[in-house]
């Protein structure tokens, strides 16, 4: 009868650990923000300063450079948005870490899971604006390659890289607007699932899939020795992570 209940009537959201639908969304903003958008900046810094300082230029090299340009300014604003993300953890484990007494203290782990809630809607709000303008900043990025291959005069060998760069750019607009459409299977995946690159979102789960039983919480925290004094954090484990 009980178990009957308790499936009729899930827990309120008040009481569960919201967690992302990608677990290594971390991850994953980290090497966004912090080593594939610099490396690209400084890259089309680099050409752009290139461009402007040459005798002799591409036949786009002027819309080269505005592409460039637009790149430049979109990945600097995706890394820092990135990283508001990042100082933004909603993992559990760090509520426990942080404050080992909501193991024990109905009233403070709820308190916690609140506050966790918040959090994770920050971070899932910066997660998809990281998501979108670092996907403007790639295809303005290879705009411009494009541009910049786009010969004089065309032959093969030409003309072959330009078409390449071209066959790249098309490949990132449709992983991009396969990312939006569930109609239209993605480059990568074959079917639409929620990608960093394209903004996808930490989807808030089910009321079942997010709870985190009270016994499983309390084995999560490491035990606190008896003299350390009152929210105090005890040393983590040895060959924890």
């Amino acid at each position: 009868m009980s178990k009957q209940r308790h499936q009729s009537a899930p827990p309120k959201a008040e009481g569960q650990w919201k967690r992302p639908k990608l677990l290594g969304y971390t991850e994953t903003l980290r090497g966004l923000g912090g080593i594939v958008a610099p490396l690209l900046t400084g890259f089309s810094l680099a050409t752009i300063a290139v461009l402007l300082t040459a005798t002799t230029h591409p036949w786009l090299w002027r819309w080269a450079v505005v592409a460039l340009t637009v790149a430049v300014a979109v990945f600097l604003f995706a890394m820092q948005v990135s990283f508001l993300a990042l100082a933004r953890s909603p993992s559990p484990s760090d509520f426990l870490a942080w404050v080992p007494e909501i193991a024990d203290d109905e009233a403070l782990r709820a308190t916690a899971r609140t506050e966790q809630a918040h959090t994770f809607e920050q971070m899932s709000r910066l997660w998809k604006r990281a998501g979108f303008t670092y996907e403007i900043a790639i295809i303005a990025f290879l705009a411009g390659v494009v541009l910049l291959l786009v010969p004089h005069k065309w032959t093969v060998v030409k003309g072959l890289p330009a078409a390449v760069s071209g066959i790249a750019l098309g490949v990132e607009l449709w992983w991009t607007v396969a990312n939006k459409l569930t109609c239209l299977p993605h480059p990568a995946l074959g079917r639409r699932e929620g990608t960093p690159a394209a903004g996808g979102t930490p989807e808030l789960p089910t009321a079942a899939a997010g709870a985190i039983p009270a016994a499983a919480a309390a084995s999560a925290v490491p035990e606190v020795p008896p003299t350390a004094a009152a929210g105090e954090i005890p040393e983590s484990p040895a060959g924890s992570g």
